[in-house]
C-alpha cells in the first residue's frame, strides 16, 4: 500500500500506479516461470497480491500471513527495489518456498534465528533462478546489475567491521544503562508481587464474609487495611514510584507501576461506591462484586508484572537489528556456498526446494565446511560475538513473573 506525500502531482500518482501494474504483470510472469522450473503447480488465484512497501518498511518483503509481496518503490544502486530482478526473484523465493512448506505440513525451526538463516538462503537462491529463468525474454531487462555476492566479498566484510564499529558503543551503553537500573528494576517486581498477594489475601476476605454476613462497611475497611494503607498496599507502590524520580523523570519500568497504582484506585473507588449505594448494602451481590473488582485489579497487576519482568526495551531495536543482519548475510552465503560447491545447481533446485527446513538446516548451513568459513571469516566473527554479548545479557537481566526476586 503506497504512502502519497500530499505534494505529489497527479502525474507523479499516476505514474507510480503505472509503475506498480508493470511490477504485478512481470513478478506474476517470474512466479509462472519459477515454479514451472521447480515443478510447484500453483494456482494464479494463489499468486501474492503487489502493493508498495507501507510507511516504516525500508526494505521489500515477502508476508506470508498476508500473501503480499511488498515492493520498495525505490530503486537503489545494490539493485534492490522497484524494477528490480534481483528483488522480485527473492521474495518470490520466499513465496514459494512458504506454500511447499504449508503444503508439506513443515513447521519452522524452533531457533527463530535459524530459521531466518534458512529463509534467506531460499531467497538467495531464488534470485539466481530468477535471473536464469529470464534469458530470452522480455524480464531480462530487470537484471541489470551484477550478481550479489556474500559468500567472498572483502567490501562486505569491511562494510560488517564499520557496522560493528558503530554498533559496539550501542551495545555497551545499553548494557550499561539497564546494569544501573536492574537493581530498582527488581524492587518494582518485588513490590507488585507482594501488592498481589495482599490482593489474594483481601479476596479471601471477602468470601468469607459472605458466608458470615458480615457488614459491608466493615468488610470494605478490613479490605482497605490490607490492599490500601498494608504494608503491601497501594500506598506503598506509590512510595516506591516516587523513589523512581531522578530529575523530574521516571525509568521505562516505572510505567507498569504506574499503572498498577492507577487501576488499584479505580477499583477501590468501586469498592466504596458499592457501600455506599443503598441498592447494593442491602444485598448479597455486594460480597461477589468486591471480590470481582479485586480480582480485575489483581489481573492488572498480573498484567503489568508480565510487562516489567520479561523485557526491557532499550535493547529490542539492537537485537533485533543485528539479528537481522547477521542471519540475512549468513542465509544469503551459505547459497552461495552451495552455487560454487554444486556445478548443476540449477538442477537440483527441484529437491532443494522441497527439504524441510531441518534436512536444509543440516544440509547447507551446518555441515563442516561451511561452518569452517562462518568461524574463519574475521567480520562475521565480530557481528556474531557482538551480537552474543547482547543476547546473553539481555537473557540474564530477563525475569518471568513466576520467579522469585
Amino acid at each position: 500500500m503506497e504512502k502519497f506525500n500530499f505534494q505529489q502531482s497527479e502525474t507523479e500518482v499516476d505514474s507510480n500506479e503505472l509503475k506498480l501494474k508493470e511490477a504485478k504483470e512481470q513478478i506474476g510472469n517470474l512466479i509462472q516461470l519459477m515454479s514451472s522450473r521447480l515443478g510447484i503447480d500453483i494456482s494464479k488465484e494463489d499468486y501474492p497480491e503487489i502493493e508498495f512497501s507501507p510507511g516504516g518498511l525500508e526494505t521489500s518483503a515477502y508476508s506470508s500471513t498476508r500473501n503480499i509481496i511488498y515492493i520498495h518503490p525505490d530503486y537503489n544502486t545494490s539493485g534492490s527495489g522497484l524494477g528490480s530482478g534481483i528483488t522480485y526473484g527473492e521474495e518470490i523465493g520466499h513465496f514459494l518456498r512458504y506454500k511447499i512448506c504449508q503444503n508439506k505440513e513443515d513447521k519452522d525451526l524452533e531457533n527463530s534465528s535459524l530459521q531466518a538463516a534458512i529463509d534467506e538462503f531460499y531467497g538467495r537462491i531464488a534470485e539466481n533462478l530468477a535471473r536464469d529463468v529470464s534469458v530470452g525474454t522480455e524480464l531480462d531487462k530487470l537484471f541489470t546489475e551484477d550478481e550479489r555476492s556474500f559468500f567472498k566479498n572483502e567490501d562486505l566484510d569491511r562494510k560488517i567491521k564499520e557496522d560493528v564499529a558503530k554498533l559496539r558503543p550501542l551495545v555497551e551503553n545499553a548494557i550499561s544503562i539497564t546494569e544501573k537500573q536492574f537493581g530498582s528494576k527488581l524492587e518494582v517486581i518485588k513490590k507488585i508481587k507482594g501488592f498481589y498477594s495482599a490482593l489474594e489475601t483481601a479476596e479471601d476476605v471477602c468470601k468469607k464474609a459472605k458466608d458470615r454476613k458480615k457488614p459491608p462497611q466493615q468488610v470494605l475497611e478490613e479490605v482497605l487495611a490490607i490492599v490500601e494503607n498494608g504494608d503491601n498496599g497501594r500506598m506503598e507502590l506509590i512510595k516506591t514510584l516516587n523513589s523512581l524520580e531522578e530529575d523530574g523523570k521516571y525509568p521505562v519500568f516505572a510505567t507498569p507501576l504506574l499503572n498498577v497504582i492507577r487501576q488499584a484506585k479505580n477499583g477501590f473507588q468501586r469498592l466504596v461506591r458499592y457501600v455506599n449505594d443503598p441498592d447494593y448494602v442491602e444485598s448479597i451481590e455486594i460480597y461477589d462484586l468486591f471480590t470481582s473488582d479485586l480480582k480485575y485489579v489483581r489481573n492488572c497487576s498480573d498484567f503489568e508484572l508480565y510487562n516489567i519482568s520479561s523485557s526491557h526495551l532499550d535493547f529490542l531495536p539492537i537485537v533485533l537489528g543485528m539479528e537481522s543482519k547477521l542471519y540475512h548475510i549468513v542465509g544469503y552465503a551459505a547459497a552461495e556456498h552451495f552455487f560454487e560447491k554444486k556445478a548443476d545447481w540449477l538442477k537440483t533446485l527441484p529437491q532443494v526446494f522441497h527439504l524441510t527446513n531441518e534436512e536444509a538446516l543440516t544440509t547447507f548451513l551446518q555441515n563442516e565446511e561451511f561452518q569452517k568459513w562462518i568461524e574463519n571469516n574475521e567480520a562475521l566473527s565480530e557481528l556474531y560475538d557482538l551480537e552474543n554479548r547482547l543476547e546473553e545479557f539481555y537473557e540474564k537481566v530477563q525475569l518471568g513473573p513466576d520467579e522469585e526476586v
